[in-house]
Formats: structure tokens, sequence, C-alpha cells
């Protein structure tokens, strides 16, 4: 018996040795990419805040400031002090434990870290304004060559993207302001510092705002080529994947976003944390579906 399951166990742990194995590489080839990058750090950045935030309301809590007089603990703790007594551990040792302090330490470091993976993502996002800058060259060429040629121009749709390059100007610009006043780089004072943080959060807030609506306006019945008549747009899996992606990745922000263009934050900071923590999951398991089904293609192709 013991010999016909062993080759068994052994066959199941080379399996899963490579399937951690691929999950490395597969993670390590995200890394490489700009966007896959940015969405891994800002969801590592939102899970380190998240346990920050609920470390910290645990160390406030008066199950762990008094655990002798907690329903929770309390029993436990006396069990724990009745078993160490036989074994001669620490017979006279206290049965409270230091539970807050512990927690509220522990708060403290992940905090730290949560704030030195913000630092690196704004490090990161400092080459937006020249993304904005491309996007809005290109968004006007697009423009004016349709108006020499005589195509017919979706305005609401091109007003709409030009509204958008400028709310996320607003939202790189404020976001890094405040960041080098912050750091001293900047020589502006602390309620300067402040508004360039507003500005930033509104900028996307509106950003958010302007392409959901975009969006849904594309469910709408419009006008094909330049005809008079308006017929339902014809959709694809990829155009209805695409459309998914977008729309319900900026509508999980969305709350987010308005809470923070709030000073002092309009919903209870676990529950934005808690929120914040949910918006950052969908873009990483959506760009780590794509990169699979890219190793997959490459793959067929290799082969």
């Amino acid at each position: 018996m013991a010999l016909s399951t062993a080759p068994s166990a052994l066959a199941f742990l080379a399996q899963r040795h490579d399937d951690a194995q691929k999950a490395i590489e597969h993670f390590h080839s995200l890394l490489h990419t700009r966007e896959g990058n940015d969405v891994t750090l800002w969801f590592l950045g939102e899970a380190t805040r998240l346990i920050a935030v609920l470390l910290d309301t645990l160390s406030q809590s008066d199950t762990f400031r008094h655990p002798k007089e907690s329903l929770l603990l309390g029993p436990w703790l006396k069990l724990a002090a009745k078993l160490r007594l036989p074994w001669g551990l620490t017979p006279r040792a206290p049965t409270r434990l230091p539970l807050s302090a512990i927690s509220g330490r522990a708060a403290e470091r992940m905090g730290v870290l949560a704030d030195i993976l913000e630092d690196w993502q704004i490090l990161n996002r400092f080459w937006g304004l020249l993304d904005m800058w491309v996007a809005i060259k290109t968004l006007l060429a697009d423009t004016l060559r349709s108006l020499r040629e005589k195509k017919p121009v979706n305005w609401p749709d091109t007003l709409g993207r030009a509204l958008e390059h400028l709310c996320l100007v607003g939202y790189h610009f404020g976001e890094a302001t405040a960041w080098l006043t912050g750091r001293r780089f900047l020589g502006w004072s602390t309620k300067m510092q402040e508004k360039m943080t507003l500005l930033s959060v509104r900028s996307w807030a509106g950003y958010l705002i302007l392409v959901m609506i975009r969006r849904l306006a594309q469910l709408m019945p419009q006008r094909i080529d330049g005809s008079s008549d308006k017929r339902a747009p014809e959709w694809d899996a990829q155009s209805r994947k695409e459309w998914n992606r977008e729309f319900f990745n900026n509508l999980a922000w969305f709350p987010v976003a308005i809470s923070l263009s709030v000073p002092g934050g309009l919903l209870p900071t676990t529950l934005t944390s808690i929120l914040a923590f949910n918006a950052s999951v969908r873009p990483v398991r959506d760009i780590w579906e794509d990169t699979k089904e890219e190793g997959k293609e490459g793959g067929v192709e290799a082969s």
C-alpha cells in the first residue's frame, strides 16, 4: 500500500512544482509590461493598506485591549494558562496577552509598507503627463484627418474623449505636485498640497464619470456611416469583453474616488479600503488572463 501511494504522492508534488513554476514565470512576464507593473503595484498597495486598516481597527477594539474580559478570547486564554501549568513553562506568567500592542505595531509596519508602495506607484505615474500629451495629439490628428477627408466625425465621442484626457492631465498634475510638495522638492504650503491632492482625486472622479457615460452612450442606437437611420451597434465577443472591463472596472473605483473627493472622506476608512482592494483586484485578474492567453497563442505558434 505504501509503495503504491509513493509514486502518486511524488507525481502530485511534481505537478504542484510545475504549476508553481509556471505561475512564477507568468507573473514575471506580467511585470515586464508597464501596465502589468502598474496594476500589480496598485493591487499590492491596496492589499497592504487594507491589512493595515484592519489591524489598526483590531488594536483599538475592546476584545484586544481587554482579552481576559472578552467573551471571545477570555475562555481561550484561561484554557491556555491551564495547559501551560503541567508543562512547567510559565506557571506564573500573566494570562493577559498584549494583543492590542502587537496588532498596533503590525498595523504601523504595514502602513509604512503601504506608503512605500504608494510612492513607487506615483513615481511610475510621473510619465502619465507624456502619455496624455501623446493621446491628445493623436485624438486631434485623427479628428483633423477626418475633417480633411470629409469623413463623418462622432463629435460626442470625440469631445468626451478630449474631456477624459483633460481630467487625466489634472489627475497626474495634481498627484505629482502634491507628492513633490510633500517631499519638499516644491516649496508650496501644506494648504496648497491639500488643494493639489483634491484636484487630483476630483479629476480622477470626473474621468471615471466621463468614461462610464461614453460607454453607456455606445449602447444607444446611432447613425452608421452618416446614414439617416439609427441602428443598434453590433458587438463581437472582443468588443463586448472590452466594454465590460472598462465600464465595470471604472464603476468599481467610482465610490472610492467620490469618497476621497470630500475632505476627510465621505465613507469610513475601513469601507473605503475594502472597496479599493476589491477594485484593484479586477485589473490584475484581467491582465493575468490576457497574458495567459498570449502565452498560449505563442506556444501554439511556436509548435
